[in-house]
């Protein structure tokens, strides 16, 4: 498939989704998927201190789609100096919105195919659940080798994403690890599995106890959750 004719699928898809009513629901600061912003920061925290990261405060991040910047504040949390954040994404309506939050950050309206920054320039490069809007295994291989070249030799890749390796609706699909291997090759990898079913979240989530259920739940039985969190190094 053709790099514009993917982008031009995906813009168009966003620009629907995002003047939706179910969008506007999923977004709010206490929304349905608020457990799985909980849990994202929680395990984002272990892995973080597990890779010798015990703070992000000299660290230069680069996010790739970073929409909203849903993950800001947590990043923030940890250390993070909103000037040693830089964030990329093809909708510019999205960095605008962002801009206005954050005046510090640098945003950049771009293809993540063509990263416009030098070699070995990030400390660490993120991903939350961009490639599973992207349907091009071509692309997504263009977008690792990207996120690989502008990575430092030492620093780490946090992808976040949907798990199972197939299509979840006309616009979305969910990756395996075999998959995330073959788009970061000859690399190092620590996977985990994390958050409930959304169909469990949604319902559990609307309660204080359901939150309790969930953090039960997340960790006894893995097997049921459906995002992974993967930590990659270069080798």
């Amino acid at each position: 498939m053709n790099d514009n004719i993917e982008i031009s699928r995906i813009y168009k898809f966003y620009n629907e989704l995002d003047s939706s009513d179910i969008y506007k629901k999923k977004t709010t600061p206490i929304s349905i998927y608020a457990y799985h912003q909980y849990s994202l920061f929680r395990n984002l925290y272990f892995k973080f201190k597990k890779n010798n990261f015990s703070t992000l405060e000299n660290l230069k991040i680069l996010d790739i789609g970073i929409g909203k910047g849903s993950n800001i504040s947590d990043f923030i949390k940890l250390g993070l100096k909103p000037k040693n954040l830089f964030g990329l994404d093809i909708l510019l309506w999205r960095l605008k919105y962002l801009q206005e939050k954050f005046i510090l950050l640098k945003l950049v309206n771009s293809n993540a195919c063509y990263i416009p920054f030098k070699n070995r320039e990030f400390d660490i490069v993120t991903q939350f659940v961009v490639f599973s809007s992207i349907l091009d295994d071509n692309m997504c291989k263009n977008i690792a080798a990207e996120m690989l070249r502008v990575l430092k030799d030492d620093g780490i890749i946090i992808w976040y994403d949907s798990y199972g390796g197939n299509m979840m609706s006309e616009h979305t699909r969910s990756y395996s690890e075999k998959q995330i291997k073959e788009f970061f090759p000859d690399c190092k990898y620590e996977f985990k599995r994390i958050i409930p079913h959304s169909q469990l979240t949604f319902r559990l989530g609307k309660y204080e106890f359901g939150w309790l259920l969930l953090d039960i739940i997340e960790k006894i039985f893995p097997f049921w959750n459906c995002m992974q969190l993967c930590v990659i190094r270069k080798k």
